[in-house]
């Protein structure tokens, strides 16, 4: 299945999506398909971001692309950051002085800086070779909640000022869980299959809803 972009690119990509059920029911919405013709690596696209210099970045089947308007254009982090070979992308997000924070399914969290090409790269806290990792948003002191995922067991940790800045502030087994998220407070839930739970800095189960 090929990639599929609206053609009003100029947009912030919060708020296409926010015109996703506009478009779908406008007889004029008008859709551009991408794929490997186009320059993508293949047609699973991981995530999509703007920066702040309205630049759109894709993690797509494993590589970062960039979009110039007409073309996504693959870009080579093993040579920018000397790692041993391609890097397996996930999820990204918009750094500070729009770097772009890159996560890797190979234990490393990157730093790239699309103006120098030049890159950072990171090790997670807690390693673990079979781990998935995730954006969960900003916290209020503006670092970025980054998730290590395996079958069984998850870790969250904070990121700012180019370190982790703590360590795991979660590892729970989660019993097929299906969702993390934060609160208004700022609180830590997990919903696993039969209850959500709340933990938390130490890691600890304060409080567990049974789900019906």
């Amino acid at each position: 299945m090929p990639l599929r972009i609206s053609t009003m690119r100029i947009l912030p990509i919060a708020f296409l999506f926010t015109l996703c059920s506009f478009w779908t029911n406008a007889q004029d919405a008008n859709f551009q398909f991408y794929n490997t013709d186009d320059g993508l690596s293949g047609n699973i696209t991981y995530d999509i971001v703007q920066d702040e210099e309205g630049l759109i970045w894709v993690t797509n089947s494993g590589s970062l692309h960039r979009f110039d308007g007409d073309r996504f254009l693959k870009q080579p982090l093993e040579v920018a950051c000397s790692l041993p070979g391609p890097e397996k992308l996930s999820s990204m997000a918009v750094y500070q002085d729009s770097l772009l924070l890159l996560l890797s399914d190979n234990n490393r969290v990157i730093l790239f800086n699309p103006r120098t090409k030049h890159c950072e790269v990171y090790q997670p806290p807690v390693r673990n070779e079979n781990a998935s990792y995730s954006f969960k948003g900003v916290d209020p002191t503006g670092s970025h909640r980054i998730q290590s995922r395996t079958q069984d067991t998850l870790h969250l940790f904070l990121f700012n000022d180019r370190r982790f800045i703590s360590t795991a502030l979660s590892n729970v087994p989660f019993d097929k869980q299906v969702l993390s998220f934060y609160d208004a407070q700022n609180k830590l839930y997990h919903r696993r299959q039969k209850d959500v739970v709340q933990i938390d800095q130490e890691g600890q189960i304060t409080r567990r809803i049974a789900l019906p």
